[in-house]
C-alpha cells in the first residue's frame, strides 16, 4: 500500500494516503514490516461504538479497493515480474521447512494482490487463516521448533484447496 496506492481522491496532487487518512479521523501507523499498516480511529466523542466501527470499516474497504485498483495498474506495466514474485512468493509457502512470521507478513502482502489480480485462487479463509498466524507477533527471532512448526501450520492451511 505503501507506494501502490497514492491517493484517495482525484486530486491532481497525488497527496499520500496517510495525509487523506488522518484528514478522515484516523490514524496510519507503520509495523515493523514496513509494508503493513497499522489503522486506528483519533476520534470517538459524540459517537456510538456501533456508528464508530461501521465508519472503521466503510473507510478500510475503501483503502482496500484502492489498493486493488492500484495493484491492477501496476500489473498492466509489470505484469511478468508481478506474476513471478506471486507465484515465487507461493512456491516459499507451500515448501519452507522453516518460516518465521516477518517473513509470513511480507509474503501475503504479495500474495492479497496475487489473489486480487487473479493470479492465484486462495479463499478468503485461507488468507485470514495465514494472517491470524502471524497476527500480534512482532518478534522475528523464534525458536527452529517453533519455525517449523509454523511453516506446517502454513502448508496445512494451504492444502484447504485447489490454489492455482
Amino acid at each position: 500500500m505503501r507506494s501502490n496506492a497514492r491517493r484517495l481522491s482525484g486530486c491532481r496532487d497525488e497527496l499520500p494516503v496517510k495525509k487523506n487518512i488522518n484528514n478522515l479521523g484516523y490514524s496510519l501507523a507503520e509495523t515493523n514490516t514496513k509494508s503493513v499498516y497499522k489503522m486506528s480511529t483519533r476520534c470517538c466523542l459524540g459517537i456510538s461504538e456501533a456508528e464508530l466501527t461501521n465508519e472503521f470499516n466503510k473507510t478500510l474497504e475503501k483503502l482496500q479497493e484502492l489498493e486493488i485498483e492500484s495493484a491492477k495498474m501496476l500489473d498492466v506495466s509489470n505484469h511478468d515480474e508481478i506474476y513471478d514474485k506471486v507465484m515465487r512468493s507461493f512456491a516459499i509457502l507451500n515448501s519452507a521447512h522453516l518460516i518465521n512470521y516477518e517473513e509470513l507478513a511480507t509474503i501475503l502482502i504479495i500474495l492479497r494482490t496475487g489473489v486480487n489480480l487473479g493470479f492465484i485462487n486462495l479463499t478468503e479463509t485461507q488468507v485470514n487463516q495465514l494472517q491470524t498466524l502471524c497476527r500480534n507477533k512482532n518478534n522475528t527471532l523464534i525458536s527452529k521448533s517453533e519455525s517449523k512448526e509454523l511453516a506446517e501450520k502454513i502448508k496445512e492451511i494451504l492444502k484447504g484447496e485447489q490454489n492455482v
